[in-house]
């Protein structure tokens, strides 16, 4: 009989996890993140006299802010290399807006959209990388 670590059997330790699972769950978490934003400012929107003014500040920065907590989700889980996960997820968000605007604009590739898409995969590059960095103690002399 294989004898087991006991902190693997216990119910509070965690595992890393691979970085294809890691990268799926930090997505699926900014899209569903991504749904409560869009209520919310829908909200916010409706209460405002000239929404127009708005729009583009609010869709941008939640998107960046979307991406970058899915990148630090991710670095999380899989607790080793977070720039390469964050830079998976942001590179599967990129993916999803690409294919939802090439839905829309019935095959036209939008190029003005494209600085959007690497801002997105740096925004999630960089949650990741913040999720697995490591605390420095400071000496004390």
């Amino acid at each position: 009989m294989a004898t087991t670590n006991r902190a693997s059997v216990h119910r509070g330790a965690r595992r890393s996890r691979s970085l294809p699972m890691a990268a799926m769950h930090g997505a699926l978490l900014s899209l569903v993140m991504g749904v409560a934003f869009l209520f919310f400012f829908a909200f916010l929107l409706s209460r405002t006299s000239d929404p127009s003014r708005l729009f583009p500040f609010l869709s941008w920065g939640s998107t960046l802010l979307l991406s970058f907590f899915g990148g630090m989700h991710a670095g999380r889980l899989h607790k080793a290399s977070g720039s390469l996960c964050g830079l998976s997820v942001g590179t599967v968000i990129a993916f999803l807006f690409l294919l939802t605007a090439l839905i829309i604009g019935e095959g036209k590739l939008p190029l003005l959209a494209i600085p959007l898409y690497l801002v997105i995969m740096a925004a999630a590059t960089i949650g990741g990388m913040l999720a697995t960095r490591e605390k420095k103690r400071r000496r004390r002399h």
